[in-house]
């Protein structure tokens, strides 16, 4: 009877350090798809801070067609700002004035990533 009820509560421990280990796991992934890298972004024009109307429009790089402009995930109006991005390919366009400039660039997670970009008038 004893060896019987050994069994039985190792039984019971081995599903609860089951379920804990599962429950815990879960979370796990769930913080880490929430994880960010930050974009700094910054135009210049001759090399000084475009103080002037610029335009900042980032989207997932693997939309890419000049086409399909409704993928913008940010559009900004400021010479400079920082981002959340998740990880991942991103096209980033400077409009500014006539001119525009594109670039592509990697996000890595829980890293700070910074672009300048300068147009010359």
């Amino acid at each position: 009877m004893f060896l019987q009820n050994n069994k039985m509560v190792g039984s019971v421990f081995c599903i609860i350090l089951w379920l804990a280990f599962s429950l815990l796991t879960t979370t796990a992934v769930a913080n880490i798809s929430n994880v960010t890298g930050s974009l700094k972004l910054t135009a210049t024009i001759n090399h000084q801070p475009a103080f002037s109307a610029v335009s900042w429009k980032i989207s997932p790089r693997r939309s890419v067609s000049s086409a399909d402009h409704k993928r913008w995930i940010q559009v900004i109006s400021k010479h400079s700002t920082t981002l959340e991005l998740a990880p991942g390919n991103y096209r980033v366009v400077l409009n500014a004035g006539n001119k525009r400039e594109i670039r592509d660039i990697t996000i890595i997670e829980n890293k700070k990533h910074q672009l300048v970009i300068n147009i010359d008038r």
